[in-house]
């Protein structure tokens, strides 16, 4: 997990609720992913992918002309979150947590990244299908009926 995706995650978001940044579909016929290009050949992709059990992974990827420079992801598995809290009861030796506070620690920044990728898949999806203007335009339809 990089902090430069988690970086880039929330500049993109601020920039697309500002309507600074545009996103486009990208045909995809198994997940839904969009596209910003940001000029000079850069692009970043946004993609979620989701499984039977609602297990859901969002990736942001970074590409300049098409070749991968970054690429990163957050998921909503529970098994990311159990290894989470073997990681913080082997640690514990050595701190004066609990197992619980450490996993409490570690659980809330798997839960806040995952939350932070999927709110910029959802800008981007919305901005991407027309956001707003879909809204409004849908909204004078079934005013007019």
């Amino acid at each position: 997990m990089s902090e430069q995706g988690e970086q880039w995650a929330r500049q993109l978001l601020e920039k697309t609720k500002a309507g600074k940044l545009d996103w486009s579909t990208v045909r995809d016929q198994q997940f839904d992913t969009y596209r910003a290009e940001i000029g000079d050949g850069f692009s970043f992709f946004v993609q979620r992918k989701v499984a039977e059990d609602d297990y859901k992974q969002i990736f942001l990827e970074l590409k300049e002309n098409g070749r991968s420079i970054l690429a990163d992801k957050a998921d909503n598995q529970i098994s990311s979150l159990a290894k989470i809290f073997s990681q913080a009861e082997s640690r514990i030796i050595l701190s004066d947590k609990t197992p619980a506070q450490e996993y409490t620690q570690e659980s809330s920044g798997h839960i806040a990244r995952f939350r932070l990728f999927s709110d910029l898949f959802y800008a981007a999806r919305t901005k991407a299908m027309g956001g707003e203007q879909t809204l409004k335009k849908v909204q004078k339809l079934i005013e007019s009926l």
